[in-house]
């Protein structure tokens, strides 16, 4: 292990690293944590993958918006044009959009980027990025707003209305996200990742 760090220019904290041996099929292999990844050590070589700790963050942050979104589905409001907002789902949507993405600071550390793939782009497996995706699609298709939401003018759209939303936040993938570097729109990417720390605390 100690040669493998060292070929990255990274040293082991002994005090910090916990190492545990695996058995799999291509013969044993060793794995530890170390800056937030998952060394995977084995005959093949060194994957590096997402660390269960950050695996459960992200797990916890899709429960906690999903969370909120349930407790304020109902709620709606007026744009100034008269026309109608949904706003829980356009929260839902934006919160998603920062979650699985990418973007930039704002003011002092504007030049600073965040996001899935700028605090983990040393990943070589995407393993657990594919499973918190599988994770938030199940979450996605649970999503039911209130019938009423969806009517306009006496018609009941809802069927139609809830397969387009699904449809636009089931594009908001942690894979999509890392792979393609998405990043947000810098106006209200700051303001919806201070939130979801907010959850996460």
């Amino acid at each position: 292990i100690g040669m493998t760090l060292s070929s990255m220019g990274l040293r082991m904290n002994e005090e910090k690293t916990m190492a545990m041996r695996i058995d799999g099929n291509m013969g044993s292999s060793v794995s530890f944590t170390y800056l937030g990844y998952m060394f995977v050590v084995g005959n093949s070589g060194t994957e590096l993958h997402l660390s269960e700790r950050k695996y459960n963050k992200y797990r916890y942050l899709i429960d906690q918006v999903f969370l909120k979104y349930e407790r304020t589905s109902h709620y709606r409001t007026r744009r100034a044009d008269g026309s109608k907002k949904l706003d829980a789902l356009d929260v839902l949507k934006h919160e998603l959009n920062v979650l699985t993405g990418n973007g930039s600071l704002t003011q002092k550390k504007h030049f600073v980027k965040t996001g899935v793939y700028y605090t983990n782009r040393l990943l070589t497996s995407l393993d657990e990025l594919k499973e918190l995706d599988r994770y938030l699609a199940a979450k996605i298709n649970t999503i039911a707003p209130p019938r009423n939401l969806f009517q306009y003018n006496g018609e009941d759209q809802y069927e139609a209305r809830l397969k387009d939303w699904k449809l636009l936040l089931s594009r908001y993938t942690f894979t999509n996200g890392f792979e393609k570097r998405r990043e947000c729109n810098h106006e209200y990417y700051t303001r919806v990742l201070t939130t979801l720390k907010k959850l996460y605390n």
